[in-house]
């Protein structure tokens, strides 16, 4: 009974998407629904987003090889270099100032030349001297200087820990950290993949959804003004309320999402901002037309069962 139930609701969801994105005379049926219908049509679109930006996640996650990842980014850190903190004051094992280059298969245009920079306390004068340096970061005997990772710029000064003592950095060191983080089971059997992929469905979902519901609001705000404006066009002078357009909006959206992932698979078109937008208002005010040339009420503003409609339309 239950299993028949599901379904049922499935397949009933899977009708409304369907004629949703090729079936403008079915938004007669959608402005004589109940509001609650639109709502959980909406509610598991969500979720069937989500799950489909759960999976995509998930596939790149699952062929990144996180063992020879880490190993290539220990191995950018120099064989003989050897850096040593004791008393929170640091040192290394070569005259100053030192560099570690930025590997050549990173390098970008506009990118440092450097990843780390190494240099005396006395001729980094402060977070002026970083630039000099072309680095991602510059360390020297007592503080750290890096790029503000949320604004890109300015730069952002840590003074090394005092109870930091008696540490030894060297390749070898690295790799047995790294080699201990992979053993780690969760990491090992990459049961990380299923963790991140489960828990972004489920903050996606409750988020997504409220954020989508919020924006469609708005999106109906517009269209309603535009219609009202051009109501004889646009209707055929039927009277259309906000709340019957937002409901509208919760189906007609359907398209630009479906487009905005179609597309996103391909690096040559990508439906975003404007241009989603404008798809919605032109398919909005197309459906709206269509859906009230078909039904013979006039006012459209409260719940009417779906049937009205269809009897309507008959006569």
């Amino acid at each position: 009974m239950c299993y028949d139930s599901t379904m049922s609701k499935l397949f009933t969801f899977f009708t409304s998407f369907v004629k949703s994105l090729i079936d403008p005379t079915y938004y007669a049926d959608i402005l004589h629904a109940k509001f609650s219908f639109s709502i959980k049509y909406f509610f598991l679109l969500t979720v069937i987003l989500s799950l489909v930006t759960a999976v995509k996640v998930a596939i790149p996650l699952s062929l990144f090889n996180l063992d020879a990842s880490l190993t290539r980014i220990v191995k950018i850190y120099p064989a003989d270099l050897v850096v040593k903190i004791n008393n929170s004051r640091l040192s290394i094992n070569k005259p100053f100032p030192y560099f570690i280059s930025m590997p050549l298969e990173w390098k970008s245009e506009g990118a440092p030349a450097n990843i780390v920079a190494f240099d005396t306390d006395k001729n980094v004068t402060g977070v002026r001297s970083f630039y000099d340096y072309n680095t991602i970061a510059l360390v020297t005997e007592t503080s750290v200087y890096t790029v503000q990772e949320r604004s890109g710029s300015g730069v952002k000064a840590y003074a090394i820990p005092k109870d930091l003592d008696n540490v030894t950095l060297i390749q070898p060191t690295l790799l047995e950290w790294k080699n201990t983080f992979m053993n780690v089971p969760l990491i090992k059997s990459k049961g990380y993949i299923p963790l991140i992929s489960v828990g972004l469905f489920i903050l996606m979902v409750p988020f997504s959804f409220v954020f989508r519901l919020i924006t469609a609001f708005f999106y109906a705000l517009i269209v309603y003004f535009i219609a009202s404006i051009f109501k004889a066009k646009i209707l055929n002078n039927a009277t259309v309320s906000l709340i019957k357009i937002w409901q509208v909006s919760l189906h007609s959206l359907t398209l630009p999402i479906v487009l905005t992932a179609v597309f996103g698979f391909t690096p040559f078109v990508q439906i975003a901002g404007p241009a989603y937008f404008l798809i919605y208002v032109v398919f909005t005010l197309y459906v709206l037309h269509q859906a009230t040339k078909v039904t013979s009420v006039r006012s459209i503003g409260r719940a009417v069962p779906v049937k009205t409609v269809k009897k309507a339309a008959r006569k």
